[in-house]
């Protein structure tokens, strides 16, 4: 198994834990902040791992993107950073995605000398 689909692999569970985020009652409730938040994180990485499985760079670095901006509005808006590691979990399958990119260059540059 090439380390591209198991970087696919990893987004689909992603994909499932952000699909969570859609419970009815919990956007019932939201005010701006939480429009804002709901529509940065599970929205748009939602968007960003798919966006991963055709342009695996382009995907990643907007995944990677959203998750700092995430971690910044959530400064801005409660004064500060959400402790723990479950929304840095959500970076493992850009980083994989990137990892492959790379391991793929490397291969063709050594298969062309």
């Amino acid at each position: 198994m090439s380390f591209r689909w198991l970087a696919r692999i990893c987004s689909l569970i992603g994909m499932f834990f952000l699909v969570g985020f859609f419970n009815t009652e919990t956007i019932m409730n939201l005010d701006l902040k939480g429009w804002v938040l709901f529509i940065l994180f599970p929205c748009v990485l939602l968007s960003a791992y798919i966006l991963s499985w055709m342009y695996d760079v382009t995907g990643a670095a907007v995944s990677l993107g959203v998750i700092v901006l995430y971690y910044l509005f959530h400064f801005f808006f409660s004064g500060n950073i959400p402790l723990g590691t479950t929304f840095l979990l959500f970076a493992i399958p850009p980083v994989m995605f990137i990892l492959a990119r790379w391991k793929e260059k490397k291969l063709k540059l050594k298969s062309a000398n």
